[in-house]
């Protein structure tokens, strides 16, 4: 229990009873207070000698007399006291007024509203104590309130620090998470349907076969309709599978997965391919590799999807401690200008593909401008003795 002592002016009969039940015994928010009364400034200027006050209330008049008045007598005078203004309904202005000329609140003074007072109170006892309260005026009082500042500064940058290595640990977490469900879905596409599907294809192969020797033309149109269902079944299963873990990148390494993956999807679409770099037949940190790929992967689902370019050049280039990752195209570009948010929506992917490289204390970068086509750079460390 925290009690204060409160100094309550200018209160007319309705108020003081108001004010007094509200503040009577212990209130809501785990303070009580002791009330004194004074009714004019004279009697504010007796009371408030030696200032033994936490919290001074000022409240309008019986006569309606402005107590914001008495502001400067409060503060001259007992400099360590918050003030907290009464305000009649339709009178917020003077509140208003009062918290500009160093007022920490104001409260209508009204039943609807009074039962804001011990919040009201409370809280501005607190911040003033936490400015420097009755024992620090003057220079010393700054002084201490800036060592508490800085203190303070230091702490929320600790824990700021803290939170974000938090974040980062939960956000490659979450990225292995997701490669090794990607990876058991991508086996049983392989394994499961894949090789289902390869049985039926040998079956149907084998009914048409007979079929054609019998030669029953019906059923043999009908079969030759369900392989081409089956072939392309097979086709899409196979590239769910390998977009969601292509087995050259667990198997062969970084580049054969880069290069069967891009030319795959971009012939496809009749787009150029030109790959360099000197990390050909060198393995680099698994980490490493499948943040790479994925951010190439994303990189050509960009271009197939909103460049409307006729070449692209991907370049992978191991220097003395990073994995140097670039995919350049010679399409439409974009509009720098454009929030992040709404390339994200149009599907740009610059947060995943940023997540990957930071995920592993790297970076990455787009450059582009309008009919100038699109670069993306992508750092990756690479740990001493990992390539």
């Amino acid at each position: 229990m925290v009690t204060a002592r409160v100094l309550h002016l200018n209160p007319g009969p309705e108020s003081r009873e108001r004010v007094g039940r509200v503040l009577s015994g212990k209130s809501a928010c785990g303070w009580s207070f002791e009330l004194v009364y004074v009714e004019d400034h004279q009697g504010l200027g007796r009371a408030l000698e030696g200032c033994g006050f936490d919290c001074v209330v000022l409240g309008h008049g019986a006569a309606g007399s402005p107590a914001v008045d008495a502001l400067d007598a409060v503060r001259a005078k007992c400099p360590g006291a918050c003030i907290v203004l009464l305000v009649r309904p339709g009178e917020e202005h003077s509140g208003l007024a009062a918290v500009r000329r160093g007022a920490e609140d104001f409260v209508l003074d009204h039943s609807d509203y009074i039962g804001r007072l011990p919040g009201a109170i409370s809280a501005a006892i607190t911040r003033a104590r936490a400015r420097g309260g009755r024992g620090e005026d003057g220079d010393h009082g700054a002084a201490a309130r800036m060592r508490r500042d800085i203190d303070g500064l230091g702490r929320a940058r600790v824990d700021l620090e803290r939170a974000k290595a938090d974040f980062a640990a939960l956000t490659e977490r979450l990225l292995y998470v997701q490669e090794e469900e990607r990876a058991q879905i991508s086996r049983e596409l392989h394994d499961e349907i894949g090789q289902s599907l390869g049985a039926v294809e040998i079956l149907l192969a084998s009914a048409r076969s007979q079929l054609a020797e019998a030669r029953i033309q019906p059923a043999d149109r009908r079969i030759e309709e369900a392989r081409g269902i089956n072939a392309r079944l097979l086709a899409q299963v196979r590239d769910i599978a390998q977009g969601l873990r292509p087995a050259q990148l667990d198997a062969l390494g970084l580049v054969p997965a880069v290069r069967e993956h891009a030319a795959t999807h971009l012939g496809r679409a009749g787009i150029a391919l030109s790959l360099t770099g000197n990390v050909e037949g060198r393995r680099l940190p698994a980490p490493v590799e499948l943040a790479a790929f994925r951010i190439v992967q994303e990189a050509v689902a960009n271009v197939m999807r909103h460049a409307g370019a006729s070449r692209v050049e991907i370049g992978l280039e191991i220097g003395a401690d990073a994995l140097a990752v670039t995919v350049r195209d010679d399409g439409c570009g974009f509009d720098p200008g454009v929030p992040a948010g709404e390339q994200a929506r149009r599907g740009l992917g610059l947060i995943g593909m940023r997540e990957r490289a930071a995920a592993l204390g790297g970076s990455l970068t787009v450059l582009g401008e309008p009919g100038g086509g699109t670069t993306v750079r992508a750092r990756i460390p690479v740990k001493e003795g990992g390539a």
